[in-house]
């Protein structure tokens, strides 16, 4: 036998103690790395998911806001439902760009309002767009609401009005 490792009860306990709390602080230290993994990943991917937006927005969308400025600006309200009620009728082509900028604005709003992208980034970047483009379309989403009988039509994009206009300098009621 070993009899130079005779150890007493008190020494073995102390030392099976501090292995443990050796290993404990070991675990304790790979699950905080693990988690500072975790949130720089989710801090990454909310930015990435603006850079996409981003892209998809001056590649796809950017090109259609002109038609959507035009519409508001060559008519009054009256003769713009007018338009868009015939343009349901018998273009329905028409009113393509319309939904898509409408509906992208509406995806950006939601992601920002929940935290889905980083704020900072798309405050910088995406968020110049939605916040210039709701003044001139507002009026025209409530009309939208009323028609459909759905107050929370475009209500997202709104939302993200609201937060971001300040940051910008406009007025938050348009």
């Amino acid at each position: 036998m070993l009899g130079f490792l005779v150890l007493s009860a008190d020494t073995a306990t102390w030392i099976t103690a501090v292995s443990t709390l050796g290993v404990a602080a070991f675990g304790l230290g790979a699950v905080l790395f693990a988690w500072a993994q975790i949130t720089e990943g989710r801090r990454v991917q909310k930015r990435q998911r603006v850079y996409d937006l981003q892209k998809q927005h001056d590649e796809a969308i950017l090109p259609l806001m002109k038609d959507i400025y035009s519409f508001n600006r060559a008519s009054d309200q009256a003769s713009a439902k007018a338009v868009w009620k015939n343009w349901q009728l018998n273009e329905p082509a028409r009113l393509d760009p319309f939904v898509r900028v409408f509906n992208f604005f509406e995806v950006v709003g939601s992601e920002y309002n929940l935290g889905l992208i980083d704020t900072k980034v798309a405050e910088q970047t995406l968020l110049y767009s939605l916040v210039n483009l709701w003044p001139s379309v507002s009026w025209f989403v409530r009309w939208l609401r009323e028609e459909s009988k759905n107050p929370r039509v475009y209500e997202q994009w709104q939302l993200a009005y609201k937060q971001a206009a300040p940051k910008y300098e406009l007025p938050v009621d348009a």
